[in-house]
């Protein structure tokens, strides 16, 4: 998956289907990763131009947690 860097903000992405059919942005909640979307992304690209992602503290991302960062795990404050 390829990253967009914006300052301490890392996210890795991945855009499927053709780049003129309409958008579709899927969320995931909490902190999965775009891979538990399973196949559905790829099927809904037959007709949309679908945009996943993974959130913070998912397998796909980059671990940037500093002293102000999010916890890799949402039960487990980071101090």
């Amino acid at each position: 998956m390829p990253f967009a860097d914006r300052g301490t903000h890392h996210l890795s992405y991945e855009t499927l289907g053709r780049a003129n059919a309409p958008p579709l942005l899927l969320v995931m909640g909490m902190s999965f990763s775009a891979r538990a979307w399973g196949p559905l992304p790829e099927r809904l690209a037959q007709e949309f131009r679908v945009v996943v992602f993974d959130n913070r503290g998912a397998a796909g991302r980059r671990r940037r947690c500093g002293r102000s960062g999010w916890a890799t795990s949402p039960t487990t404050p980071r101090r």
